[in-house]
């Protein structure tokens, strides 16, 4: 580990103990009924096509904050009425406010549709990354927010939904003591096997089968200790969310979005062991749905159904999960 990254780390590490610095990130998960309010021509941002990024200006704790914007994502901008962005700060700016300029990139997950089903699929996604974070600390943290969407001058009347906010990945390449890693093509071999069973398992236990390490998609890769590992990140495509624009997988046999494809390819000799650390948590697991806040206490009854199947299947010795085992949703 470099000295600039045991400095970051200890950094975030006493920021968390209110002894130091923290970081935009942190401020916002301490803020708890986080609102923003961002002004910027939102149709000219929409209609970009090569990501130019454009001015804005956010207010929030009454403060303006000058910034960029920019789209991201591919397959949401062409199916979503509103396509997710990015917010890149100016460091000047955190630094005047003493907090970190280290991360200043924030990925920004938008509603699809602006209804109630849609503020359910924002909470369903910030619900799996939580059950991520009960399993491991590799995870990627995540808040969400009231944001206003503003034009210029008042030119068109402001709108209000909820995004979710991820943390950066240089922040939570820090955290975990390495570094992104972006190259494709990696041998199975260089991964580190505990990780990778825990995220083959909990993106079968969601139902998600858009993951790829190979290409990395929809994981992000980290070096800094003797094997790669991996966080997973997007999850719209899950059974648990079950987005307007799901689709059933051309690759998979798949006769219902809800059937659950296993993608694990490698160390089953280790899988046994982390088919155990999952049941262990079982219990904390389905306790956290039972009182999630942000959704009906139906919506989580459905949830934790779905969950107690999986579990069910982890726990019977007869299970022999190899890579392509689906699990039909009943």
């Amino acid at each position: 580990m470099d000295l600039r990254t045991v400095l970051i780390c200890l950094i975030s590490l006493l920021a968390a103990k209110g002894l130091c610095q923290m970081s935009m990130f942190e401020q916002w998960q301490k803020d708890g009924d986080l609102r923003l309010e961002i002004t910027t021509d939102w149709d000219t941002l929409h209609a970009t096509k090569n990501d130019d990024e454009l001015d804005a200006l956010m207010v929030y704790n009454g403060e303006e904050w000058e910034m960029k914007v920019q789209l991201r994502g591919v397959y949401r901008r062409r199916s979503c009425d509103f396509p997710p962005f990015w917010i890149n700060l100016k460091k000047g700016d955190l630094r005047d406010r003493g907090l970190i300029d280290e991360f200043d990139k924030f990925k920004v997950v938008t509603h699809c549709v602006n209804n109630e089903e849609g503020q359910n699929n924002q909470y369903e996604e910030k619900l799996i990354y939580e059950l991520y974070g009960l399993l491991t600390d590799e995870s990627y943290r995540v808040v969400d927010a009231e944001i206003v969407y503003r034009y210029p001058d008042d030119s068109k009347p402001a709108t209000t939904a909820r995004i979710l906010l991820l943390e950066p990945t240089d922040e939570l390449a820090a955290r975990l003591g390495g570094e992104e890693y972006e190259q494709y093509g990696i041998s199975y071999d260089s991964l580190d096997a505990r990780n990778y069973n825990r995220l083959a398992l909990f993106q079968f236990m969601v139902g998600n089968y858009d993951w790829d390490y190979v290409v990395q998609r929809n994981v992000k890769m980290f070096s800094g200790h003797t094997h790669y590992r991996m966080v997973p990140y997007d999850f719209d495509f899950s059974a648990i969310v079950y987005p307007e624009y799901a689709r059933l997988s051309g690759d998979w046999p798949q006769k219902d979005f809800r059937d659950r494809i296993f993608k694990g390819k490698h160390f089953y000799d280790q899988l046994p062991a982390s088919q155990e650390e999952f049941l262990q948590k079982e219990d904390e697991i389905l306790e956290f749905v039972k009182n999630y806040p942000h959704l009906s206490k139906s919506r989580c009854r459905e949830i934790m159904a779905y969950l107690r199947r999986f579990f069910k299947v982890l726990g019977n010795k007869k299970t022999e999960l190899v890579d392509g085992f689906i699990l039909r949703h009943l």
